[in-house]
């Protein structure tokens, strides 16, 4: 190889592109770092929880390796590269490490998190029905509130037709044992309901001193607030509870209410709507504060309907 070789060669090694292109490649390495590292956290998480505790305390010392290396590993490289655009947000995945350990959350609010964060893998993101964070605002929200163990789960299925509305019986069904249907009241049943959706919403919450939360569905297409929902525990031993005054809805069973069991709130509420009222872009505004001093999380889930 000859002097003019090596010089050509030698630039192309120190030259910013390869730097670039290393950085970006050590930034590649840390994220699949990371993501195998949460993997095996949150399989920790489900050892433990399923009594299986050597296996469980293993898992979170593999999976805490993994991420702190991942995150390490990015971090050092930013400070001389253009992906310190990214320090933040991986100094927020630290945070998530921690709280993930020293914090009582759900498995399902981790993953999702990072499921509608940039992290997500585009195939799990394709399967959710919620999309991902377009706000960092409300992403960093969100990541609040996981820290708390806050867990809200928004989905929609088409409404099914009911068989008592076309299935006969007896003489007329002519069917198997007896039953059979009736293919016009079947079609029109089919039709009433192709417009017909199911919007359900789904939130769980550890049992703290105080909690005020607010809830606002609203379709945004159509500019459509479908419910505004308030809820408040003012003291350790009250009850969380509609907040009075400050809550609307059009749904048709009205505002439920959270039931405590293992020291721990649950909700879970669905209603029926028309395609044609609510449109495709469904939104909904959580709000959760959990002391009186601290500034309220907000997250914002957004599905569209086809």
């Amino acid at each position: 190889m000859g002097p003019g070789t090596e010089g050509a060669l030698s630039r192309i090694i120190n030259g910013d592109t390869w730097k670039l292109g290393n950085g970006l490649l050590s930034v590649a390495s840390g994220m699949l770092s990371i993501w195998d590292g949460l993997k095996k956290l949150t399989e920790a998480n489900e050892a433990s929880k399923t009594g299986q505790s050597l296996t469980g305390h293993y898992g979170m010392i593999v999976g805490g390796v993994g991420v702190i290396a991942g995150i390490a590993s990015i971090v050092v490289i930013s400070a001389s590269t253009v992906v310190g655009v990214f320090v933040g947000l991986f100094v927020g995945l630290v945070t998530l490490l921690v709280g993930f350990i020293f914090v009582t959350m759900v498995s399902p609010a981790v993953q999702m998190w990072v499921n509608r964060s940039i992290l997500g893998k585009p195939s799990a993101q394709q399967e959710m029905q919620v999309l991902p964070f377009g706000d960092m605002a409300f992403e960093q929200g969100s990541l609040e509130m996981v820290f708390q163990g806050v867990l809200v789960e928004l989905s929609w299925e088409p409404v099914r037709p009911n068989p008592a509305n076309y299935m006969g019986t007896g003489s007329q069904g002519g069917g198997a044992l007896g039953i059979g249907s009736d293919a016009s009241a079947r079609q029109a049943e089919e039709e009433r309901v192709a417009d017909l959706v199911r919007i359900i919403l789904s939130v769980k919450m550890p049992n703290t001193n105080y909690i005020r939360l607010g809830l606002s569905l609203v379709a945004a297409e159509k500019r459509n607030r479908l419910l505004d929902w308030s809820y408040l525990k003012p003291g350790e031993n009250a009850d969380l509870a509609p907040e009075n005054g400050r809550s609307r809805t059009r749904s048709s069973s009205g505002q439920p209410g959270f039931e405590l069991e293992d020291n721990s709130y649950s909700l879970a509420w669905s209603e029926v709507f028309s395609r044609e009222n609510i449109g495709h872009d469904i939104q909904l505004e959580f709000r959760f504060g959990s002391d009186r001093l601290s500034p309220i999380s907000r997250d914002l889930l957004e599905m569209e309907i086809p």
